[in-house]
């Protein structure tokens, strides 16, 4: 008897191998990135690190898309001046034109 009849593998205990294997590999890297982020208080990160593995692969996928928003990405210093400078030439393009009427 060889392994694989030992196994039995039929395509439906595949297919629950592969689903299970992808659930276990989604639902570890959404718990390291829940508990790595600072936008998340502690009682946040318990109840997402729960329905991570509760909600299979559905709840990863939010997650996933939450924490990849641009909105929650860090200022770092290359942007802060980008924004400051675009801030300034709006504010310099606004005093020229207050000025252009007279």
């Amino acid at each position: 008897m060889t392994t694989l009849e030992y196994l039995d593998l039929t395509p439906l205990k595949i297919f629950i191998l592969m689903a299970g294997v992808l659930h276990v590999y989604l639902g570890y890297t959404a718990h390291i990135r829940i508990n790595e982020t600072v936008y998340f208080g502690e009682n946040k990160k318990r109840i997402n690190v729960i329905l991570v593995w509760l909600i299979p692969l559905f709840w990863a996928m939010i997650i996933r898309a939450i924490l990849n928003n641009p909105a929650y990405s860090a200022m770092t210093k290359t942007k802060r001046d980008k924004l400051n400078i675009e801030q300034d030439h709006a504010k310099a393009d606004e005093f020229e034109s207050d000025y252009d009427d007279y």
